[in-house]
């Protein structure tokens, strides 16, 4: 066979080339944007509604450049000079956005307020921030250090959204907010670099995967460009990237077939945010043949589990638990769920009014079920290459974010990884429609626009017979048996 002549190649390189520098350049104009917007809100100069409203408006198009003009080139396999130019570009846009203090979200507070608590040696689940507040006047009886760390906060704590409740934070997360405050204490420049070390470690673990894999390396950048990242990592302070290296060190230790390793990182992805253990029986799916091997590495995932949540367990049933208030009750942004749980007081209403406050509940005892059969179905069949393992995942995780009480665009960082080694139009549109969030509760009837579109797409996929799985997977990958584990 004759290889291509350096012409060739070079033709065939330029095109992906140039597109990848209109991207590149139109998401530094779109980090720009974020900076300027961050500035205007920040010195009240903008009023936050009109700040959304331009938000949305920046974000729906950088989004659209992001999606129609990377889907053609990361078919391609990008020359290493492309891959050089995507890391660059990626970190010049969180350098600028950085630049300037996060804005439009408040959840970053509490994570300053909790990694205070942490780094104190105090327990973060035992006091809210009202108590601690109310006790720094002298109207509740609290540890003295507790009031001491409220007099130091300042206007911090007064800024906590839901103040009444304890954290809903786990252990592992309670440290990563700890770490921020022993670099520079109370400070969102310093949580934002302890967020940028865990996007750094994903992009190293996700380029080793997509080398191991034979994905394109220009694949990458569907998670290192990605508008919704930049936005509410850097621009927002969201912690959700913390969870990240910990789930795809996992994945990378199960390609290599070291599943005690990857068992122990999948658990202490947990104890960042509970959402990674639902995929536990997807990387334990190789072990299925060999019983001691498997009950070997699921005692290692309970075991470290059980020691990582130990510290949070009691005070987690009290009456201030954000843990109890997140599981009852937290609901925002929601699509398919809204539906059920109106569905459900439909349903109750007809059997008696007085079973209607039911309807919530019951919602998110079908949506478990529902997952739970979704991950039964997932892990149905022998798995069939290292590249299934990560479609499963992705196809695991999109159900839970799908079907969520909370669709938060944050929480759209979960699947993203996923989605730069088994690409999906449907599920990657999520990053044009996300912003839409912005202005929902203005503007009730976006959430419908927002999710609507991604299940229609989703529907024109499996109504032209190619299925999520067959669509999540651009290039083939070796195949394997389970015996070889």
């Amino acid at each position: 066979m004759d290889y291509p002549t350096d012409t060739l190649v070079a033709k065939r390189q330029s095109a992906p080339t140039r597109g990848m520098m209109f991207v590149g350049a139109a998401l530094l104009v779109y980090a720009g944007a974020l900076a300027w917007l961050s500035h205007r809100t920040v010195s009240s100069l903008m009023d936050v509604e009109v700040a959304a409203i331009w938000l949305v408006a920046f974000s729906v198009p950088a989004g659209l450049v992001y999606l129609f003009v990377l889907w053609p080139i990361t078919r391609k396999r990008a020359a290493k000079t492309t891959l050089a130019s995507i890391i660059g570009v990626g970190f010049v846009m969180r350098a600028i956005v950085m630049i300037l203090p996060p804005s439009l979200e408040d959840d970053f507070y509490r994570y300053l307020w909790d990694g205070a608590v942490t780094a104190y040696g105090l327990d973060p689940y035992r006091y809210s921030p009202t108590e601690a507040l109310w006790a720094s006047i002298g109207a509740e009886s609290v540890p003295s250090e507790f009031v001491k760390l409220a007099n130091e906060a300042g206007p911090i704590l007064e800024r906590i959204n839901h103040p009444d409740l304890t954290t809903v934070y786990p252990p592992i997360a309670q440290l990563s907010f700890a770490l921020a405050h022993l670099v520079t204490p109370w400070s969102a420049d310093s949580w934002r670099l302890v967020l940028l070390l865990a996007d750094v470690v994903t992009l190293v673990i996700l380029l080793r995967l997509v080398s191991i894999l034979g994905v394109p390396f220009a694949a990458v950048a569907w998670y290192w460009w990605n508008p919704i990242l930049l936005r509410e990592t850097y621009g927002g302070a969201h912690m959700d990237v913390l969870s990240l290296p910990f789930v795809m060190g996992a994945v990378l230790l199960a390609t290599k077939k070291r599943f005690n390793g990857a068992m122990l990182f999948l658990a202490l992805a947990g104890g960042v945010k509970l959402w990674p253990i639902i995929l536990a029986p997807i990387l334990l799916r190789p072990l299925f043949a060999t019983p001691k091997r498997l009950f070997l590495s699921l005692g290692v995932f309970l075991a470290t589990t059980t020691l990582v949540w130990a510290p949070a367990i009691p005070g987690a049933f009290g009456r201030d638990s954000g843990f109890l208030a997140y599981a009852a009750s937290w609901q925002n942004n929601a699509g398919v769920f809204a539906l059920l749980e109106g569905l459900c007081q439909h349903v109750l209403a007809r059997i008696g009014d007085h079973h209607v406050h039911w309807a919530g509940p019951l919602a998110r005892g079908v949506v478990g079920v529902v997952l739970l059969a979704w991950i039964v179905w997932l892990t149905r069949k022998p798995v069939v290459d290292d590249r299934d393992v990560s479609r499963r995942c992705c196809l695991a995780l999109a159900a839970l974010f799908l079907l969520a009480p909370a669709q938060f665009p944050w929480y759209f960082l979960w699947l993203l990884p996923f989605l730069a080694i088994v690409p999906s139009v449907s599920l990657l549109s999520y990053s044009v429609l996300l912003p839409l969030y912005y202005v929902h509760l203005r503007y009730p009837g976006v959430v419908w626009l927002e999710h609507g579109v991604v299940w229609l797409l989703l529907a024109r996929e499996i109504a032209a017979g190619r299925t999520p799985q067959r669509r999540l997977c651009p290039v083939e990958s070796p195949s394997y048996t389970e015996a070889s584990y």
